[in-house]
């Protein structure tokens, strides 16, 4: 036997005869590989009974969702567990589809003929009287569909009435979205795949799709139960056309107009509940906002949510968890990286994909006043994707950490840390009132706390933890190696940044952001220019106040000295082809790349807000941030790195600040549930 694993997975809901007739013409392929993944979407028909000799065959297994997922949460469900047994082909199928005996072998010539270079294959589907079924008609664009089905044809569209495709596939793209429910999953899927990989009519796999009617779908001549299942129409539809652009929008927009005449202008019963219907499906399409879920083959293993509440971008927290992912080193821990916002910090999303870890992301909007609102509620969804055993949040906020604590115990989360990432500045009404709030609560939800400094501890948790010292410094540890200075480096970056050899080089790394005070650099930058020093200033970083501070470098003439590099993957390069890092945050929690310009030989200067266990080396130097004027003579008379600069990255070893100690320190407490207080 081969170890190509092919899992047909069959959804079920309350059709048990057809669902029997199914799974024999499944057993009819005779293919040794073959394993058949009933989902039964907690029918009540007895289903479970009636197929009951059928599961005594092993390659046979029955799972109930426990609950009515729908057909897509019922493909999720599916897919996710045959990818979890080792799928290497996942087939899928409604429960009154039946396969003909040689379906399967034409999806695998053809399979091998492309070498799996592929993203679905879909094959030709009639109904009960030999015909094309309608419902299920491929289509080769949009809007195009096939009439042809005698040739292997590529298409970008198909239903899930005999969708075959790889579990590499499926790692790449993740998951149909559960929350359609019924109703254009199967189109979005296979849409989001067809954008990436070519996919394909295969004319010599054939299904018979036993549906009660050969029509398709049609609000206007539907009646009785199934006119609320509309509603999920129209918002997946809305949903789905808008992703496919302009085309896609005025496409839906004109058939929502459509069946507006028709339902208004024909003879159909119950015209305002279908029009009620067309205009509440159609309203929930402009903010929904499905999950995106990833799977990669997990095993049983310890699983651990890594919780971010803000989005997977490039700040401090997302530097943290990249440096400790490259680290993490135990093969009995699952990982789910997740988080309400975007995802966009491509480094780390391209290692979560190469170590096989899972990957949620929801894209809600950031910058809103919603945003507390979203945290918690998208918590609510990420939970729902798995049970996990540990949940470590990040967070700079107290308020998130307070409330995702509560959700994920409330959720059943076995183990929950909480892990603090920023000091905070002064203390307002608001701070107050939300810190009393959670104080009361927090040390009922937590099971650990965690924070990346004594001072990020004292901002965030309750006084009774931190006289206890009930917490654990988790050094934000960076990898050494990658920070050793080089000389023919720093040559090579000033010279592709147009640098010259007598420019004295400023670099400052953070998200444009009132607590980064970038406003502070530029007027440092305009004092150095008025003394005549020849500088350039490296802004590395993006944020919502970057083009209100591109405009005030343009009124201050600095244009010429200042360079806006925004997101970066090369940090320790740009760092090494630097002179001075400066570092006038108004609080932090730590502040990495400090740590990071020390690893690099970096004289850096710090405002007082900085935590002292960020100056680890003799090269920093903490300026008060009361006037611009000091900070420019400081930079003046920075302080020449007594090392050379090489040297500079083994104190992150002696410090403590390595990543590999960091990760394992992280991993232990995953596995055991021990944090080591000090």
């Amino acid at each position: 036997m081969n170890e190509k694993l092919i899992y047909a997975v069959v959804v079920t809901y309350n059709r048990k005869v057809l669902l029997r007739e199914g799974i024999l013409a499944l057993l009819a392929s005779d293919n040794e590989n073959l394993r058949i993944l009933v989902v039964d979407n907690a029918g009540t028909d007895g289903t479970k009974d009636y197929i009951a000799d059928l599961l005594e065959n092993p390659a046979i297994i029955y799972e109930n969702t426990g609950k009515n997922l729908g057909g897509a949460g019922g493909f999720a469900y599916g897919i996710r567990r045959a990818v979890s047994l080792g799928a290497y082909y996942v087939w899928l199928m409604d429960d009154d589809c039946i396969v003909t005996p040689t379906a399967l072998d034409g999806f695998l010539r053809f399979a091998d003929k492309a070498k799996d270079e592929f993203g679905f294959l879909s094959g030709v589907v009639r109904w009960t009287d030999g015909s094309i079924c309608k419902m299920n008609v491929q289509r080769t664009t949009l809007f195009h569909e096939i009439s042809d089905f005698s040739r292997h044809t590529r298409v970008k569209l198909a239903s899930f009435v005999s969708l075959f495709l790889t579990a590499k596939v499926i790692e790449e793209v993740g998951l149909p979205y559960r929350e359609f429910f019924i109703w254009g999953d199967d189109w979005e899927y296979t849409a989001r795949i067809s954008k990436s990989y070519p996919c394909y009519l295969v004319s010599d796999s054939v299904a018979v799709h036993k549906s009660k009617n050969n029509i398709g779908a049609d609000i206007v001549s539907d009646t009785g139960d199934r006119l609320d299942r509309y509603f999920y129409a129209y918002r997946n539809e809305g949903y789905f056309y808008a992703k496919e652009g302009l085309r896609g929008k005025l496409y839906y927009f004109a058939k929502k107009l459509y069946h507006r005449i028709k339902i208004r202008f024909s003879g159909t019963p119950m015209k305002k509940e279908k029009l009620a219907i067309l205009r509440q499906g159609a309203k929930a399409a402009k903010t929904f906002t499905p999950t995106k879920e990833f799977v990669f083959r997990p095993s049983s293993k310890v699983k651990v949510l890594e919780f971010f509440c803000e989005p997977l971008s490039y700040g401090g927290q997302e530097a943290f968890m990249l440096n400790m992912a490259r680290d993490f080193e135990s093969d009995a821990i699952a990982y789910t990286f997740a988080t309400p916002y975007n995802a966009d910090n491509e480094a780390l999303l391209s290692l979560i994909r190469e170590r096989g870890y899972s990957l949620v992301y929801l894209d809600y909007p950031f910058q809103t006043p919603l945003r507390k609102i979203y945290t918690t509620r998208g918590l609510k969804r990420i939970l729902k994707t798995d049970a996990f055993d540990v949940i470590h949040i990040q967070s700079g906020s107290l308020y998130a950490l307070y409330h995702a604590a509560r959700i994920a115990k409330r959720h059943g989360v076995k183990r929950v840390y909480v892990h603090s990432h920023a000091a905070g500045s002064a203390s307002s009404f608001k701070y107050k009132l939300i810190k009393a709030h959670s104080d009361r609560g927090i040390e009922k939800y937590a099971d650990g706390f965690l924070a990346c400094s004594v001072k990020a501890a004292q901002r965030k948790f309750p006084a009774s933890v931190i006289e206890k010292k009930r917490y654990a410094v988790i050094n934000n540890g960076i990898d050494s190696q990658r920070y050793v200075f080089s000389s023919a480096v720093r040559e090579e970056y000033r010279r592709k940044l147009g640098i010259g050899e007598d420019e004295l080089t400023l670099c400052h790394i953070g998200r444009f952001a009132p607590e980064k005070n970038h406003g502070f650099l530029i007027e440092t930058a305009k004092l150095l220019a008025e003394k005549g020093k020849r500088f350039r200033l490296l802004l590395i970083g993006d944020g919502p106040l970057k083009e209100e501070m591109t405009e005030k470098v343009a009124r201050a003439g600095l244009s010429d000295a200042v360079s806006f590099l925004g997101l970066r993957d090369d940090i320790p390069a740009l760092l090494m082809a630097s002179d001075v890092f400066l570092f006038p945050s108004l609080f932090e929690g730590l502040g990495i790349v400090a740590i990071e310009a020390q690893g690099t030989g970096l004289p850096t200067l710090c405002s007082p807000a900085i935590p002292r266990e960020a100056a680890f080396t003799d090269l920093v130097s903490f300026v008060d941030i009361a006037s611009p004027a000091l900070w420019a003579d400081a930079v003046l008379q920075a302080r020449v790195a007594p090392l050379p600069r090489e040297e500079y990255a083994k104190a992150l070893l002696g410090a403590h600040y390595d990543a590999k100690e960091s990760a394992a320190l992280l991993e232990k407490i995953y596995l055991t549930g021990q944090v080591d207080y000090e």
